[in-house]
């Protein structure tokens, strides 16, 4: 029996985990399941994850139940690609959930595509809330674009969302001029120190000479 320890574990094998799982599918299809954890693992297997997860979703695509957690999970991790095939095998069973919404606002690397693909898909679902908000701002990898893409989807967002989303652009303009700021005080007494010191040895340079003397 092909249990889901060892789904898991193929699906994390990041040298051959993509070759095992094909094997797996091939000799014993019907027992490989795919799980929030088999999902998880894919998602840590930084070099195959994606493909092995596509591999997956292709052959067992009405092989395993639908779950926030699951779906959260690739909307979060994973490209755009996933949750296209995602959507496409079981459409009817997805629902995009705040949760959904948030995870893919979070995702550091796909975040503007897979929120773009589920605003296309299924664009009256996808609610933007102060907690997607925050996704967006924490989201260090892609959250500029995440955000400049939910401006413009301002449909689905509340009143209190908007507001968030206007505060949140304030303290990027803040910081951004704070940040310059900064960088230009600190240019500033880099040539304050540099002149000190070029005076300093010009002083240095004229008291050996005439110590010499």
């Amino acid at each position: 029996m092909i249990t889901e320890e060892v789904v898991k574990a193929a699906a994390g094998n990041w040298r051959s985990g993509e070759r095992v799982l094909a094997l797996l599918l091939e000799k014993r299809g019907n027992d490989v399941m795919v799980t929030d954890k088999v999902v998880k693992a894919a998602a840590g297997n930084w070099r195959s994850g994606e493909r092995v997860l596509a591999l997956l979703l292709e052959k067992q695509g009405g092989n395993f139940e639908v779950t926030e957690n699951l779906v959260s999970l690739i909307a979060g991790k994973f490209g755009a690609r996933i949750m296209a095939l995602l959507l496409k095998k079981r459409g009817d069973e997805v629902m995009i959930t705040e949760e959904v919404v948030r995870a893919a606002a979070g995702n550091e690397w796909s975040g503007e595509k897979v929120l773009a693909l589920l605003v296309e898909e299924r664009g009256d679902e996808v609610m933007i809330t102060e907690e997607v908000l925050k996704a967006a701002a924490g989201n260090e990898g892609s959250g500029e674009k995440v955000l400049a893409l939910l401006e413009k989807s301002q449909d689905g967002m509340g009143m209190q969302a908007k507001d968030e989303l206007i505060w949140i652009r304030k303290l990027q303009n803040m910081f951004h001029d704070a940040l310059i700021t900064t960088v230009l005080m600190n240019k500033s007494h880099q040539r304050t120190l540099k002149s000190g010191c070029q005076r300093r040895d010009r002083q240095l340079t004229t008291t050996g000479m005439l110590l010499k003397q």
